[in-house]
């Protein structure tokens, strides 16, 4: 599992009110706490996503 997988695993297994910070987790997990607030807040997704949405030829 990708780092940025795991750290948003660690997100959602966390409890309603409990207090974290986006910039630990994702030290703890070596990546980005640009990249890990806006895929947890759903401004971006994989690449893999990105260039499916953008293919214009079916996949064979």
């Amino acid at each position: 599992m990708a780092p940025i997988n795991k750290a948003i695993a660690d997100l959602e297994s966390r409890e309603a009110g409990d207090n974290f910070s986006i910039r630990g987790i994702a030290k703890k997990y070596g990546i980005s706490h640009l990249t890990l607030s806006q895929r947890w807040n759903h401004q971006t997704g994989p690449r893999a996503a990105r260039y499916a949405a953008q293919q214009l030829l079916s996949p064979q």
